[in-house]
């Protein structure tokens, strides 16, 4: 499996390194290759991008997507399962609590298993992600 970015150039996108910075970035490279299945780039012996723009394109989609599951709380591997509860609703005097849960893990499915927009647009910026199928 091809993981296209590092701890170091996560770094560059989030304040704090998150513990489980490699599986973030495991899985958002997952999501990446499957954004560019069908682009046309240049690769190494490795199957890797080697041009540099292009490594920087998915570099960076890499990251912005590791970074928006660290800011989210998103666990990938989960795929969905809520990391916390959102409360929907409250009350002082009744001492009354409703925890939002299925809203919440239709939105971790979706942040799990989606690239986000800023992925994406690092991707278009360099002529990728086009879901043009080359013949």
């Amino acid at each position: 499996m091809i993981v296209y970015a590092d701890r170091n150039k996560l770094a560059e996108f989030v304040s704090v390194i998150p513990d489980n910075a490699e599986t973030l970035l495991r899985y958002a490279s997952l999501l990446v290759a499957g954004a560019t299945r069908h682009d046309r780039y240049d690769v190494d012996p490795a199957g890797k991008p080697s041009d540099p723009f292009t490594i920087g394109a998915f570099e960076d989609a890499t990251c912005l997507q590791a970074a928006e599951w660290a800011a989210a709380g998103v666990d990938p591997v989960a795929a969905g399962a809520p990391s916390g509860q959102t409360v929907k609703s409250s009350s002082i005097a009744g001492g009354n609590v409703t925890f939002d849960v299925e809203g919440d893990t239709d939105r971790r499915t979706v942040s799990a298993t989606t690239l986000c927009v800023a992925a994406v647009e690092a991707l278009r910026q360099e002529g990728l992600c086009t879901g043009v199928v080359w013949t």
